[in-house]
């Protein structure tokens, strides 16, 4: 890792932090919540733009900036974004649970479309400090601990972020958070295979309100070692408007279902 420098060996990484929250940090107008960006496959920035033109792997090593301290408030870094993302008068477990879904489908993301050579968190371990001042003073980063001395992660992001890197995955590619009423949607969901051998299940994709499941379904898969398959699923849309989520989950995988997660709502017809 050479840092922002160019590669010295053919052998040498290319070092990523495509930051996509940044932009409702300094952004002076926010319109629009930029997990839109993913709806499509994109190269992961590195080393000012020559990605491209560069035969080195790209590793992702940082991609959140959606920080929380250890007692669940926004870092020196963060407070634009979550009163954006959640208004002025959020909770600590509105963030928390935020944070979580989004680091996990941005993992999956980057993940899933195989233009990295390897994601990586950050971070770890890492300090803890008030966010409500300037920084260096205030904390500007900070890791998912709840308790650093008894090793307790954050529940949400313990489950969340856990299925997201689990080694065989998947992704629900949708990336709108309002749908229209009523319609049928088309939903991909990739699976991938980073273990050394094939892995065959079921993978289940399902229409939630709630605890209410109002659709499923659930389709065979097999994913070569290091491999990706896409499955195809026709999604029938509520008439309602109101909060909806899919959840797919590959089973077949650990004792566990591994899940991936969208939230949306269905636009009131006109």
């Amino acid at each position: 890792d050479n840092g922002w420098d160019p590669p010295v060996a053919p052998t040498d990484m290319l070092e990523s932090h495509p930051y996509i929250f940044i932009r409702l940090w300094h952004a002076k107008q926010m319109k629009e919540n930029p997990i839109r960006q993913l709806a499509q496959p994109r190269l992961p920035w590195a080393y000012r733009g020559h990605e491209k033109e560069l035969p080195n792997a790209v590793l992702i090593n940082e991609y959140g900036w959606l920080w929380l301290t250890r007692d669940g408030q926004p870092t020196s870094l963060t407070q634009n974004i979550y009163r954006f993302l959640l208004g002025a008068d959020s909770t600590v477990e509105q963030r928390r649970e935020l944070y979580a879904y989004y680091l996990a489908a941005m993992t999956e993301y980057w993940r899933s479309h195989r233009k990295a050579a390897g994601v990586l968190h950050f971070c770890g371990l890492t300090y803890s400090r008030p966010g409500d001042k300037p920084r260096p003073e205030g904390g500007a980063t900070s890791d998912h601990f709840l308790d650093v001395a008894k090793l307790t992660f954050e529940p949400h992001f313990e489950r969340r972020v856990r299925d997201a890197f689990s080694p065989v995955g998947l992704m629900i590619d949708l990336w709108d958070e309002t749908l229209p009423a009523g319609q049928t949607r088309a939903i991909k969901v990739p699976v991938i295979n980073d273990l050394d051998r094939p892995w065959e299940g079921r993978v289940q994709l399902k229409l939630l309100q709630g605890d209410r499941c109002l659709w499923q379904q659930t389709k065979s898969c097999r994913v070569e070692s290091l491999g990706r398959e896409v499955l195809s699923f026709s999604v029938p849309l509520p008439k309602a408007a109101a909060r909806f989520q899919l959840v797919a989950e590959l089973l077949g995988f650990g004792d566990c279902p591994v899940r991936s997660v969208r939230w949306f709502r269905i636009r009131a017809s006109q």
